[in-house]
């Protein structure tokens, strides 16, 4: 359950999951709802939750030619049930349950859009998105990051909302059209035009 896949080098990495009614770690990634990427020839893996059902702020870089694990600076904040991208040479985190603070009792839904500075080794603020979500779905268009569906604690709800972000000109479309019923947990995958396939 709640294990996250990357395809690299015609293989599929996985990380995190928990199995069985005991929810054993699946692999030795001792996290579930944790998020992947590819990143500049490295595999990343950012956040989750661990087996004590604490949020972990740790991410990871997995070193293809060493086959080694790296520990990379700390999310800004813990959290889970996010999506990790990479787009233009940038690597984004969206979303997510966390804690924006530790006054907070409970993990919520978070709408902050991070960027990692490789230059600087740091997560930075990026942008926000409309609706804080988690558990939602992220594909592209061109240039455009979209983010589907999720489930949000301030609406208490599962969401039928997409959103577009422009990574290019750093801004977000407008007029995106709603999914016909709300999703989450759900996945998403952009393939290109037939013409190359």
């Amino acid at each position: 359950m709640a294990a996250a896949a990357t395809k690299y080098r015609d293989y599929i990495w996985v990380a995190g999951g928990m199995t069985g009614e005991k929810k054993r770690p699946l692999c030795s990634v001792k996290l579930w709802s944790v998020v992947r990427s590819m990143y500049r020839d490295y595999i990343w893996v950012a956040g989750g939750m661990t087996g004590e059902k604490r949020l972990c702020g740790v991410v990871e870089c997995n070193n293809s030619t060493t086959s080694e694990w790296t520990e990379i600076h700390h999310l800004r904040f813990p959290r889970c049930f996010a999506t990790l991208f990479s787009m233009n040479d940038k690597l984004y985190l969206v979303g997510g349950a966390g804690r924006l603070s530790e006054k907070e009792k409970s993990a919520s839904s978070v709408g902050a859009v991070d960027a990692w500075d490789w230059a600087a080794r740091e997560w930075r603020p990026h942008t926000e998105l409309s609706i804080p979500r988690h558990g939602h779905a992220l594909a592209y268009l061109g240039t455009q990051l979209i983010v589907i569906g999720g489930v949000t604690t301030i609406y208490m709800r599962a969401l039928n909302n997409v959103e577009s972000y422009c990574c290019e000109r750093g801004a977000w479309i407008r007029g995106v059209a709603a999914l016909p019923s709300p999703l989450s947990g759900h996945g998403a995958v952009t393939l290109p035009p037939a013409s190359l396939m």
